[in-house]
Formats: structure tokens, C-alpha cells, sequence
């Protein structure tokens, strides 16, 4: 469903409630979520729904001094406590609004993509790929949009179910940020690569990687964009410092298989929680920033059969 609504000030009830280490285990780490079996339903109803939300912790509780291991396993508590301080959808009326089947990351560089979502009854997709980078060979090269100029003539007219393309990039200059409704193109600057007219440039030479994710996310911006961090499954390091993004994956299917393969070690167990974890801490400073769940390569488009998640 895509639905957004920005009440224009969070519930004036506020609880006053014990530090987040006294309401867990005092084991080191401070991560807020459901249990497992909660947390991958939350993901798969995302993934096929692709509301955005704001679970958070209330602004009382942002003073609170935390300490946050990502890259090391989670640890699991019995019986953690979820607080909803802003739900985009406490005011819609199901009774009188329109639900929409929306996905928002996933990878559309050939027609059958397309076609496969909307067999798939889907309404809105997302229309984007890699982008933004030149020197990679993956990477779209220009802002494809509007949609019309790149289908095949009356393409269009032959869908069932998709109603709406949304203008959308994954910028991979450094640290992947989607750019939903941009119609702009950026890219990162890069010596002996020439760029399109009117293509808003960010990054540079001698940039940290943090740094160079800043620039991407202050392009995306200026463009109209809305950045959305994708999978921030590395340490907490990389994102405690950024600035001017307007939510984070927290379920993403493409870690999900990584995890189930089992071939690099990296993402054993899912690192989908040490997502949930970012966006925790993150929550700490701004209540507003919300939480997404993706399909990312693993929509109706991908044929393997065996594959659970979609």
C-alpha cells in the first residue's frame, strides 16, 4: 500500500520509561525489536506492501547514553517492548482510501521486469536501477524519466494492474541511498567521465567514505529527491554521523538470501537485525525518520523458484 500521511506534530502523550539497558539484557547491546518471528513477518508484509512507517522511541529517552556493536551477532531478548510514537496511518480510513500495492527498491533494466510486477497485480513500482556512477558498467548513465521516453510505444496501454511509476535511482557513489522522486540525475564526480547536461555532480577526491555519502545525500536533496538509506547492514560508525536522509531499509530481501545461502560469513546470521538496529539508534536522535522493507532482487521478476522472499 502507498500511503503517507505527516500528522504535523507526534501525539502530545509522552512516557517517561526506563533507560533502553534497564529494559533489556545487560549484555552490551541496545537494539529495540520484536522477536524474530515478528520481525520477519514485519519484513514480508513490507516487502509486498511497501508502507512506510515510524516506530520510535519517545523524545524523552533521546538523551539516553547507548552502546551499539552492529558487526558483532545480536543478541536476542525474550520479551522486548515495542512503542509506536507515530503511525502514518492512525488517521486513514480504510473504509474510504484507496490501497495501492507498491514496491519501492528493487531493479527494473529489462521490459519482462515490468511485466512481471504487474502480473503480479502490483500498482506502483519504483522505476530505477543502479545509477550514478560512470565508471561502473551496472550503472544507469542518465535519469531515466520520464518513464514513457524509455518503454516501447504504447507498452504502457498493455499493463493490467501498474498505475503509477515513481522517478527513483539506487545511487551507488558510495554508500547505496535510493532517490525517490527525483527526476533529476546526479552522479559522483569521476576524472575521465563525462556526464549529461544539467547533472548535479557530488563527491570528490580525498572523501571518507562517510563523507562522500553525505555529499550523495545533500544531491539528492537539492534534486527533490527522497533518500532513503539502502541496507545499512555495516557498523554503526558509517551512519552515526550523516545527515538530511529521510528514512533506512530495515528488511531487505537480497540479505535475507544472503543469509540463507550461507556463502560469506559476513551476513551469518541476517544482518536484516543489525538494519533494525541502525534504525534504532537512529530513532534515538529523530523521531520522524522512517523505516522501510524492500524486495530488492527478489520481486516476481526473479524465476527461482525457490527462493522465500519475496
Amino acid at each position: 500500500m502507498l500511503y503517507v500521511d505527516r500528522p504535523a506534530s507526534h501525539p502530545p502523550e509522552r512516557e517517561n520509561f526506563r533507560s533502553v539497558r534497564e529494559m533489556y539484557s545487560d549484555d552490551g547491546y541496545t537494539v529495540l525489536r520484536t522477536s524474530l518471528k515478528i520481525g520477519r513477518a514485519l519484513g514480508v508484509m513490507l516487502s509486498f506492501a511497501g508502507p512506510l512507517l515510524a516506530f520510535g522511541c519517545s523524545k524523552d529517552s533521546a538523551s539516553t547514553s547507548v552502546a551499539f556493536t552492529p558487526d558483532v551477532p545480536v543478541a536476542f531478548v525474550a520479551n522486548p517492548i515495542l512503542r509506536v510514537y507515530h503511525n502514518p496511518y492512525a488517521l486513514v480510513d480504510w473504509a474510504t482510501s484507496e490501497r495501492l500495492l507498491a514496491q519501492h527498491h528493487d531493479h527494473f533494466d529489462t521490459l519482462r521486469s515490468i511485466v512481471a510486477y504487474d502480473n503480479a497485480g502490483y500498482d506502483v513500482i519504483s522505476y530505477m536501477n543502479y545509477s550514478g556512477l560512470a565508471s561502473a558498467s551496472y550503472s544507469w548513465r542518465e535519469r531515466r524519466w520520464p518513464v514513457s521516453s524509455w518503454l516501447p510505444a504504447d507498452f504502457e496501454k498493455g499493463l493490467r494492474h501498474l498505475k503509477l511509476f515513481i522517478p527513483d535511482g539506487e545511487e551507488v557513489g558510495y554508500q547505496h541511498v535510493t532517490s525517490s522522486f527525483m527526476t533529476r540525475y546526479i552522479a559522483k564526480n569521476e576524472a575521465g567521465y563525462a556526464q549529461p547536461p544539467g547533472t548535479i555532480m557530488y563527491g570528490g577526491a580525498n572523501l571518507s567514505n562517510t563523507e562522500g555519502t553525505q555529499t550523495e545525500i545533500d544531491a539528492i536533496n537539492i534534486a527533490g529527491g527522497f533518500p532513503i538509506i539502502s541496507h545499512p547492514w555495516t557498523g554503526w560508525s558509517e551512519y552515526q554521523k550523516l545527515e538530511g536522509y529521510k528514512g533506512v531499509e530495515i528488511y531487505n530481501a537480497y540479505v535475507a538470501w544472503k543469509a540463507e545461502d550461507g556463502s560469506d560469513p559476513y551476513f551469518v546470521p541476517d544482518r536484516n537485525f543489525v538494519m533494525q538496529g541502525i534504525w534504532d539508534q537512529l530513532l534515538m536522535r529523530v523521531q520522524t525518520i522512517i523505516g522501510i522493507a524492500v524486495i530488492d532482487h527478489f520481486g516476481p521478476n526473479n524465476n527461482d523458484k525457490n527462493l522465500s522472499y519475496r
